[in-house]
């Protein structure tokens, strides 16, 4: 049986952190360490996470000054054993057999790194988005090739886009260690999980896509993705940029070109 380190980045969730937390307790895969990180939490987040961690042994609770949720990974990343990496946001959760599905997705191709669907929940409806590349399997280079260009942006008609989160896939911890991966700070770039996806793709070499939908991801409106930011353009022109040149180096421009503009 793999190891699975689910790493949960908790700022200020109080509200969530709960709801979070027991929805990995519910998962039906077994061998699951978890991996809160307190980025400086001055609500009561910090003392719900330490309830937790000392009620459930494979819980653990890091606490560090507050400097985003890069940085918070980065720390879940450094403490991290399983074999393979996760990432839920404290705000969201998922569901019993969201890790199960993905595991035995991972095994039976014996891929080293499974993607799955999502669940939008909204204050008035439920939306359920499932991969748009469920069922398949890809091997290098066409995970380059594949994978990538979907993530820097849809087709023009808005079709054929793949999520890059994080969350809802299951990456591999030996490629991250070996390759000494860690996230951008979001202040820096606005879409940090597009800048790790360029640095951890091209060590891919089998990629498989699961059917399930069982991420549930909230629009809270006090959430990270949904505040108002004053600079949001200038930023949004230096993650172009930063795409442009890092798809280029990469030899895969020609197919991201159309879905960045």
């Amino acid at each position: 049986m793999v190891k699975i380190s689910i790493i949960v980045p908790a700022y200020n969730v109080e509200k969530y952190i709960c709801r979070c937390l027991d929805s990995i307790i519910a998962q039906t895969y077994e061998d699951i360490e978890t991996i809160i990180v307190d980025d400086g939490s001055d609500d009561s987040t910090s003392s719900i996470c330490d309830e937790y961690c000392h009620k459930y042994h494979q819980m653990y609770c890091v606490h560090k000054k507050n400097e985003g949720l890069g940085f918070a990974r980065n720390t879940g990343l450094e403490v991290s054993t399983g074999d393979f990496v996760t990432f839920l946001d404290g705000d969201d959760y998922i569901a019993n057999t969201h890790i199960e599905n993905m595991v035995k997705c991972l095994q039976t191709h014996q891929a080293d790194t499974c993607f799955a669907g999502h669940t939008k929940i909204y204050k008035d409806k439920t939306v359920e988005f499932p991969h748009v590349c469920r069922g398949k399997v890809y091997s290098y280079p066409n995970v380059l090739t594949e994978i990538l260009p979907r993530m820097c942006g849809s087709k023009p008609d808005g079709s054929d886009y793949i999520e890059m989160s994080v969350c809802m896939v299951l990456l591999s911890n030996k490629i991250i260690k070996e390759n000494n991966l860690r996230f951008h700070s979001e202040r820096e770039f606005i879409s940090e999980d597009l800048i790790f996806d360029t640095d951890y793709y091209p060590h891919a070499q089998k990629v498989c896509v699961c059917d399930d939908v069982g991420y549930f991801y909230c629009d809270n409106e006090d959430s990270l993705t949904t505040s108002y930011k004053r600079e949001r353009f200038e930023m949004q022109k230096r993650m172009t940029n930063e795409i442009i040149k890092r798809t280029d180096k990469l030899g895969i421009l020609g197919k991201c070109k159309d879905r960045i503009d």
